[in-house]
C-alpha cells in the first residue's frame, strides 16, 4: 500500500468527528427510530462504562474516553432502572453494549451517504464480536499483520469467511469494518435486502453514482449500482431478473 493510506485512514476517523453537518440533530432518537435508522455518537466524559445491559447493575465491558475520537453506532434504546434512557452502541474497541444517555453525545450526519454507513455498521457489525453476533461463527478466520506505511505498522487484518461471502476488519483505532462481500447469510445490509427489485433499491437509496448495465467480470452481475461517498462505496449487484443478489462494501484504501 502506498504512503497515502495512513492519511486516508485518519481521514475516515476524523471526517466523522470534525466535518460540518449537513443536517442538525433534534431530540435524542427513540428506540423505534434507532432500530430502523441508527445514528452516530461519541462518549461525553472519561472512563465511561459500556455495560452488558441498560443498568449500572450490569457488568462493565470496559471503559471509553471521549477524547479517543471513536465514533459509536447507536442502534437501540431502553429505559434504565434509574429513570434514564440507555443506548445500545457498537464500539470497535469493546463490541456491543449499553451507555447511559448523559454519557453520550449524538452527532449529526455530515454528508448525505452517512445514514447508509450507519445502517451498514448496524447490519454487519463494527468488529469481530459484533459481526459474529449477526452472521454467526465463520467457517474460517484468516489474519495477517501488515505494515501500511513506515509510520503505521503492525495492523492486524482479519477476514471472516462464510459460505455466502466474507467480512474484513482492521484493528486500526480499536477495530474497524473495512469490507463486506455477501450474497446471503443475513437478510442484507445497508437497508438493502437480497431479492429487492431495482425500484425498491431506488426508493430506499436514491439514484446511484454509477450504473454498469453489462455483465462484470469481477462481480458476475447483470447490473451493478455503485453508491460512493468518496471514502467508501456500496455496490448493489442485480441478477438477470433485476433482483439484488450480492452486496459489496469497501473503503477506498489504495
Amino acid at each position: 500500500m502506498n504512503p497515502s493510506t495512513k492519511c486516508l485512514l485518519l481521514l475516515i476517523v476524523l471526517s466523522l468527528a470534525l466535518a460540518t453537518p449537513f443536517a442538525a440533530m433534534g431530540a435524542n432518537p427513540t428506540a423505534e427510530e434507532l432500530r430502523g435508522a441508527p445514528v452516530f455518537a461519541e462518549i461525553a466524559g472519561t472512563r465511561v462504562n459500556v455495560r452488558e445491559g441498560p443498568s449500572t447493575t450490569h457488568t462493565s465491558l470496559g471503559k471509553l474516553d471521549g477524547n479517543t475520537w471513536e465514533i459509536l453506532t447507536v442502534v437501540d434504546a431502553a429505559p434504565g432502572d434509574d429513570e434514564t434512557t440507555w443506548y445500545r452502541v457498537l464500539s470497535g474497541r469493546l463490541g456491543e453494549g449499553w451507555v447511559r444517555e448523559d454519557f453520550l453525545k449524538f452527532k449529526p450526519f455530515y454528508e448525505p451517504r452517512e445514514p447508509l454507513l450507519a445502517l451498514i455498521y448496524s447490519d454487519v457489525g463494527v468488529n469481530l464480536s459484533t459481526s459474529e453476533k449477526r452472521l454467526g461463527k465463520p467457517d474460517k478466520v484468516k489474519r495477517n499483520v501488515i505494515d501500511v506505511d513506515w509510520k503505521l505498522k503492525n495492523i492486524t487484518s482479519t477476514q471472516l469467511k462464510y459460505p455466502h461471502g466474507t467480512v474484513g476488519f482492521w484493528d486500526f483505532n480499536g477495530g474497524m469494518l473495512m469490507d463486506a462481500d455477501l450474497s446471503g447469510g443475513i437478510d442484507g445490509f445497508g437497508g438493502v435486502r437480497f431479492g429487492m427489485s431495482r425500484e425498491e433499491v431506488d426508493t430506499l437509496l436514491g439514484p446511484p453514482e454509477t450504473v454498469a448495465k453489462e455483465s462484470l467480470r469481477n462481480y458476475s452481475a447483470d447490473e451493478l449500482w455503485e453508491y460512493d461517498s468518496g471514502l467508501w462505496y456500496l455496490l448493489v449487484c442485480f441478477d438477470s431478473e433485476s433482483r439484488v443478489e450480492r452486496l459489496v462494501f469497501n473503503y477506498n484504501i489504495p
